[in-house]
């Protein structure tokens, strides 16, 4: 997987990758188990779970999505709490 990023001015692909590792940590930092962070923001938790024990790769935009989440934890979580509210 490939995403576009500038560079100095001169377009270069680099590859987008997380590892497991990283992932287990940003739910880690947030003292959240693989159930709470996956109801949180909304992750299925067979998903969390293969992408921490290295069983799958997450796909680009749940790349950029965690990162989201790594940065703004609260912003997140209170956005996806208003789409996924019931009326």
């Amino acid at each position: 997987m490939y995403v576009a990023i500038r560079h100095e001015g001169k377009g270069k692909k680099m590859p987008m990758f997380i590892s497991g590792k990283s992932i287990a940590k940003i739910r880690k930092d947030l003292g959240l188990s693989q159930s709470e962070f996956s109801d949180r923001y909304k992750i299925a938790l067979p998903a969390l779970h293969a992408w921490e024990q290295k069983i799958n790769r997450p796909s680009r935009y749940a790349i950029i999505y965690l990162k989201l989440i790594e940065n703004n934890p609260e912003l997140i979580a209170n956005e996806v709490r208003k789409i996924t509210v019931k009326r």
